[in-house]
């Protein structure tokens, strides 16, 4: 009799164990995996389109060092499930269980455990670059060749992609939700050559995005064909009699295309 209370108060553990896993840990990190794939789907569909010679396109794959919880995640399970059946092998069993340490272990489990908690970590995510008139023709992944290029190759597609980002956020916004409207960078494009500004440009032009970049003047024959209004600090000092700074002022002047012209020429 015993025994059987004993089997009977197992079983019902068990099955509380198999629903918090599934409510607590994988019921989540489903709804966020779906997430970030519709995520990525909706960049792909900004980036599809030319980039001054090339296309841009994100790549997402699954990192094969979480493969058993992808076959877990894939096949999903019910409370009633016989997790520990012989049909579940070792490896399946070992990943359940670890999910399991991390939700109980409440925010002090260990690194691996809380890799398995992050749906972050389940994909791999790259950046690719294609000649635009050649439909398959190869692509350059900056995820493994970004290493052996200059920094301005590698800021072309950080900022091509921040862009379709930006854009997905405004998107995203509407009625009474948070969403983007002004995009903020500061020393825009700093190592890209001129033809690789003028392509981010066009493509936040062709987005509708609102931007305010703060800029060197050296850069203003590259920027100032794409703005609507610009803005020149001028930097006014004040000293003492020891000759030391003791104020600062950024004077903001509204300049107007004549001026821009003048300080070009």
């Amino acid at each position: 009799m015993q025994l059987e209370e004993s089997r009977k108060l197992a079983a019902e553990r068990r099955k509380d164990w198999e629903r918090r896993l599934k409510d607590q840990v994988l019921n989540r990190l489903n709804e966020n995996l779906q997430a970030a794939e519709r995520a990525v789907r909706q960049l792909r569909g900004y980036l599809d389109v030319r980039v001054g010679s090339h296309k841009y396109r994100i790549s997402q794959e699954r990192d094969t060092g979480f493969a058993t919880l992808w076959s877990l995640l894939d096949s999903g399970f019910e409370p009633t499930d016989e997790l520990l059946a012989g049909g579940r092998n070792q490896e399946v069993q070992d990943a359940l269980d670890e999910l399991m340490a991390a939700v109980e272990a409440d925010g002090q489990a260990d690194a691996r455990a809380l890799q398995l908690l992050d749906y972050r970590n389940y994909h791999r995510y790259d950046i690719k670059m294609r000649p635009a008139d050649i439909a398959n023709g190869p692509e350059i992944s900056f995820g493994r060749s970004g290493v052996n290029m200059s920094g301005g190759e590698n800021q072309a597609p950080f900022f091509i992609s921040m862009l379709a980002a930006f854009l997905r956020v405004y998107d995203l916004g509407g009625g009474r939700s948070q969403h983007l409207g002004l995009a903020v960078m500061d020393e825009a494009f700093s190592k890209l050559s001129g033809d690789g500004v003028e392509d981010c440009l066009e493509l936040a032009r062709n987005f509708n995005l609102q931007l305010l970049m703060a800029f060197p003047i050296d850069r203003l024959g590259v920027m100032a064909p794409y703005a609507d209004t610009v803005v020149e600090l001028r930097k006014e000092e004040v000293r003492d009699n020891s000759v030391f700074v003791v104020q600062l002022d950024n004077i903001p002047i509204i300049l107007t295309p004549e001026q821009v012209q003048d300080k070009l020429s």
